[in-house]
Formats: structure tokens, C-alpha cells, sequence
């Protein structure tokens, strides 16, 4: 060992005194390693890297367990700045954040003082359906009459409507005149064709309609640990919640 008076290095660790100077030798105090809570000198601190556990969740049931190591300065914080396990290694906040558009972040105290916080952003209902999530049809519907009104289609889409309703009752009371058959029928494909040229500007306007998205994640008492507790998507149905995980980190 090294003299702390004069820096020369003493002959034996078992002198008390420096063999040059005199000076008591004091041995110098260990560093606790990382598994007394100390980090070395020069080790970079370990990041808060988060476990996935459990089964895939079913929509609003269960729960996905993440474990963290650090005490954050919000409840907010422990989720945004919490890591999955998984190869992706962004956060959870620039995943979540990268993926929704107008996000918000909040928590709130829980019916049972448990400490929640909340996710709320938006996609696109074209991402979803891209994504092969299963539509919402009658959700999916609901949208229309808004997309017509916007489009400024409403009386030409109750228009071709209105015709195609008169053709096919001309059609099926027509009688047996095969020329008067022909004509009604080739005016009903013209109608329909229209139709459906309005229908695929109203699904254009849909598939860029936002879709909400909702997350609750729930801290443990020392906001060291959180789990998904719900989570909603809209106009989708079915979804489970790794593949939606999956779909936030592609």
C-alpha cells in the first residue's frame, strides 16, 4: 500500500507506520460493489431496464407485470422512462410517443389509493387496419355519415341511392321484354359503379379519421414497479394486448 502523507509504497501491508516518513498507514476502505447498492467508480449506472412477464393480456383483462430498478421523480416518469425487455430497447414514453400522435400523460389516484397513470394518444384507423387488426364495422359505420357531410357528397350519394332503388324495382317488374331487361340492367351497373366510386371516397375519408387509444398503467407502492392494468383501442375489435405491444414497437 501507498503512504497518504508521503506516497511511497510501504514494504509491507502489516507496518503500521510508512518505513520513510513515519507516518501512520491506514488502509484504505473497500468500494461496495453492485450488490451493496453502490456502483463502482467508472461503471456507468445500470438503466432502468423492465421485465415482460405473464401470459398475452385479453383487452381490459389481467395485467402485464414490469419490474424497474429506480425510484423516479413522478409517477409519470416510472412508466415514460421505464425499458421493455424485449429488442427493441426504447423507452416506453419514445415508443408510445413515436407511435400516437397528440399524447398525453396523467395519473391519478385509483378507487383502491393505488396510484395510476394514463396514456391517451391517437393513430389512424388506416394504421390499424393495415396492421390486420379486425375492424369495428358497426363502429366503422358510425363514422360515414360524418365523412359524407365533410366530403360534401351527402345528396349525391342520397341521389344515386334514391336511382338504384327505382332501377331495381323497374328490373324485378319489368316483365319478360328482354330489351327492356338489358336497358335496366345496364342503367343499375352504371348506378352502382357510381356508387361505389363515392363509397371509396367516404372509406378514404375514414381511413384517416384518428383512432383513440387509451392506457392504464398501475405503480406499486414504492413506484418502483408498474403493470398494464387496461388499455382500449377504437374502432378495432378483438385485440389482444402483445400483439398491440408489438405493433407500437415495430
Amino acid at each position: 500500500m501507498f503512504c497518504q502523507n508521503c506516497g511511497v509504497q510501504s514494504a509491507s501491508e502489516a507496518n503500521a507506520f510508512c518505513t520513510n516518513c513515519g507516518s501512520p498507514v491506514k488502509a484504505p476502505a473497500a468500494a461496495a460493489g453492485p450488490q451493496g447498492g453502490v456502483t463502482p467508480p467508472g461503471v456507468p449506472a445500470q438503466r432502468n431496464k423492465l421485465l415482460w412477464m405473464g401470459a398475452p393480456c385479453v383487452l381490459g383483462l389481467g395485467a402485464l407485470a414490469m419490474f424497474g430498478s429506480h425510484l423516479a421523480s413522478s409517477p409519470v416518469s416510472v412508466v415514460r422512462d421505464g425499458v421493455l425487455d424485449s429488442p427493441n430497447s426504447a423507452t416506453v414514453g419514445r415508443a408510445f410517443e413515436a407511435t400516437f400522435r397528440n399524447t398525453k400523460w396523467t395519473s391519478f389516484e385509483g378507487d383502491k389509493k393505488e396510484t395510476v397513470v394514463e396514456f391517451t394518444g391517437n393513430t389512424t384507423v388506416d394504421a390499424l387496419l393495415k396492421a390486420h387488426f379486425y375492424p369495428d364495422e358497426g363502429a366503422l359505420d358510425d363514422l360515414r355519415p360524418g365523412c359524407l357531410k365533410s366530403l360534401g357528397i351527402e345528396s349525391e350519394m342520397d341521389a344515386v341511392n334514391k336511382h338504384l332503388e327505382e332501377l331495381n324495382r323497374e328490373f324485378n317488374f319489368s316483365g319478360d321484354s328482354r330489351p327492356q331487361l338489358e336497358e335496366v340492367d345496364r342503367q343499375r351497373h352504371e348506378a352502382g359503379q357510381a356508387r361505389d366510386v363515392l363509397n371509396e371516397k367516404v372509406d378514404g375519408c375514414i381511413r384517416k379519421l384518428p383512432a383513440p387509444v387509451k392506457f392504464q398503467f398501475v405503480l406499486s407502492a414504492d413506484r418502483k414497479r408498474f403493470q398494464i392494468e387496461y388499455f382500449e383501442v377504437a374502432y378495432v375489435i378483438g385485440v389482444r394486448l402483445n400483439p398491440f405491444l408489438d405493433f407500437i414497437y415495430r
